[in-house]
């Protein structure tokens, strides 16, 4: 019985090998309990998987079954997939129902194909930038579509709101879309100088650079992500990109650059007004940060992320697009944990 859900022909079916793994022949092993792999790995259940999803699997023992192809994120995807399944049977109480995993196995490809499928390495006239493994950078939501389009439209974009919208991502894919077109000179990437719990990274050891190079790596490995570490590295060597802490921009001016603030709700009204001051001809600032994940030690004043959304609405040129919990990107589980802390 085929239940799958289509979603314009799967994106020409989610099997082949475009995600740059150069066809080698990957293998990846999971643990089922032999009391529920009967089930987990049922015929019917196999093949609604491989009607989106090509794999192949080899039972090892009575525990372990081996899952091969050609691409490691369709077999992460797999696994992730029987896993999910496996705890599903766990916890079904009555027999009856098991019609309802189906259903959900539906979701969990569904979930698989929209976080690796292939349509991440086909063009969209949306897209920002194609990234150096051949996928796309491309807004997936309206508010994303909002946030590409202040970028552009504004010379200050704040962007704030959940974590995992893609605030960040999307400033940093624009960024280096405006170096590759001649827009700007540089992209100045600045984070305050405060890690998670509301340390100041000065307890590490090292000099500036080796203390603020760890703190900078959230972003840093997004911008690997797009151009390659070789190019990274020669863009960083010639000052395309600079990454600074919030400390060190006094007495710079952000000429024929673009800046990224990025972590905004850890700086003060004060560092905020300062950064914002040094803007000059052909320059352009994303702001980006959430305000529910402020690590200040000292709370008694605003931070800037909200001073700058007060302050600046009236402002012509700024614009300000808030993200919500429908824009986050990451595992399908975070949703769920914002709302549980929410």
């Amino acid at each position: 019985m085929t239940r799958r859900k289509t979603k314009k022909d799967e994106t020409d079916k989610f099997l082949q090998s475009d995600n740059g793994s150069d066809g080698d022949l990957y293998e990846i092993k999971l643990y089922l309990d032999e009391h529920l792999r009967s089930k987990v790995i049922a015929i019917d259940n196999m093949q609604l998987i491989k009607e989106s999803i090509k794999f192949e699997y080899y039972i090892e023992n009575k525990n372990i079954i081996k899952i091969t192809s050609g691409d490691l994120n369709q077999l992460r995807g797999v696994a992730y997939i029987l896993e999910s399944l496996s705890k599903a049977y766990r916890n079904l109480k009555n027999k009856e129902n098991e019609d309802l995993i189906l259903d959900e196995l539906d979701d969990l490809i569904d979930e698989v194909i929209d976080d690796s499928g292939k349509q991440n390495y086909e063009y969209d006239q949306r897209a920002i930038i194609r990234a150096y493994n051949g996928s796309y950078i491309t807004p997936r939501t309206n508010n994303q579509d909002r946030l590409v389009d202040s970028i552009r439209d504004n010379v200050i974009t704040i962007a704030k709101g959940c974590a995992g919208t893609g605030k960040s991502t999307l400033a940093i894919a624009m960024a280096i879309k405006y170096i590759l077109d001649n827009r700007f000179d540089k992209i100045l990437l600045i984070r305050p100088l405060t890690s998670v719990g509301g340390k100041d990274i000065g307890f590490l050891p090292g000099n500036a650079d080796e203390k603020f190079g760890p703190y900078a790596s959230a972003v840093t490995e997004t911008m690997i992500d797009i151009l390659g570490e070789s190019r990274f590295n020669e863009w960083v060597r010639t000052k395309k990109i600079i990454l600074t802490p919030t400390t060190f921009t006094r007495g710079a001016n952000f000429k024929n650059a673009i800046v990224v603030v990025d972590e905004a709700q850890n700086l003060s009204e004060i560092e905020i007004l300062t950064l914002l001051t040094r803007l000059c001809a052909n320059g352009k600032i994303v702001i980006t940060g959430d305000e529910s994940q402020d690590d200040r030690k000292d709370k008694r004043y605003s931070s800037a992320l909200t001073v700058i959304t007060d302050k600046l609405e009236p402002i012509d040129r700024v614009g300000i697009v808030t993200m919500t919990i429908n824009d986050v990107q990451r595992h399908g589980i975070v949703k769920d944990i914002i709302k549980a802390f929410e």
